[in-house]
C-alpha cells in the first residue's frame, strides 16, 4: 500500500496488544516480521551495541514489533538510521500488564519443566538458549552500580520475583519514549489498544485512507485473571 514514511515500529512492550497489532498491519498489505530467528539473533547482537544485523532485518520489512523494537532505548538507534519512520507505543494498565507478563512467562516455563529462575530461564528453548535471560537482565533487571566510576549498570537478579522492579521499569520505559517524541507527535502513536474499537486511529496515524478501516483485533489473549488480557 502506499504511504509517506519509511518504516513504522511497534516500540511497545511485550504483552500489550502487539500480536493484534501486527495482525492490523499485514492485514493492510505491510510486510511484518516479529519473533523470528533473525529478529531474536538481531537482539542478541543489539544487547552488545553492534546494530548491522539488526538493519539486514529492518530493510527487507515495512513494519516491525516485539524484540528489539520494544526494548530499552532501541528506538533511538531505529530513529537516527530510518528518517521519516513511525513508532507505536502500544501501553495498558500496569497491573494488567504485569498479571500478564508473570503468567505468560509462568506458563511457558513450567510447560518445559522449569522455573523462574536464572539457570532455569537460561535453558528456555525460546529465541535461543538464553534469551530470556538476556531480555530480563537488557530490559528489566539492569541498576547502576555507584560504587564504581565512572556508574556502570549490572544485573540485579533478586529483582526477578519483584512486582515493583518490573512495574518500575516498565513506567520509567514508556516515559522515556514519550519524552524523547514530545515534540514530535506526528511520529508516535500511543495505543492502549484494549480502548480501541476499530483501526481508525492506526489509519489516521499512518495517513492511510480510512476506506480500510476495520474492527479491532485481539489475538493471543491471556487469561491472568484479568478479562483485559492483551497478546504480546
Amino acid at each position: 500500500m502506499l504511504h509517506h514514511w519509511s518504516k513504522c515500529f511497534c516500540i511497545g512492550s511485550y504483552k500489550t496488544g502487539t500480536t493484534s497489532l501486527q495482525a492490523v498491519m499485514s492485514g493492510l498489505g505491510f510486510s511484518t516480521t516479529s519473533n523470528t530467528l533473525d529478529t531474536f539473533r538481531a537482539s542478541r547482537d543489539a544487547f552488545k551495541g553492534n546494530y548491522q544485523l539488526l538493519r539486514t532485518v529492518v530493510d527487507r520489512f515495512d513494519y516491525m514489533g516485539d524484540s528489539p523494537f520494544c526494548l530499552g532505548s532501541i528506538y533511538i538507534v531505529l530513529d537516527a538510521l530510518y528518517p521519516a519512520s513511525k513508532f507505536i507505543l502500544t501501553v495498558r494498565d500496569e497491573d494488567s500488564w504485569f498479571r500478564s507478563f508473570r503468567s505468560f512467562h509462568k506458563a511457558r516455563l513450567s510447560s518445559q519443566n522449569l522455573n523462574s529462575s536464572r539457570d532455569d530461564l537460561s535453558r528456555w528453548d525460546f529465541g535461543y538458549p538464553g534469551f530470556a535471560e538476556d531480555v530480563l537482565e537488557y530490559e528489566f533487571l539492569n541498576k547502576p552500580d555507584y560504587d564504581s566510576y565512572p556508574p556502570v549498570s549490572k544485573p540485579f537478579w533478586p529483582g526477578l520475583s519483584s512486582r515493583d522492579t518490573f512495574v518500575e521499569r516498565y513506567r520509567y520505559r514508556n516515559s522515556s519514549v514519550l519524552n524523547y517524541f514530545a515534540n514530535r507527535p506526528k511520529d508516535l502513536l500511543v495505543l492502549d489498544l484494549s480502548k480501541e474499537k476499530t483501526t481508525r486511529n492506526i489509519l489516521l496515524f499512518l495517513g492511510l485512507p480510512l476506506m480500510f478501516e476495520t474492527e479491532m483485533p485481539h489475538l493471543n489473549q491471556w487469561n491472568s485473571s484479568s478479562s483485559n488480557s492483551l497478546s504480546h
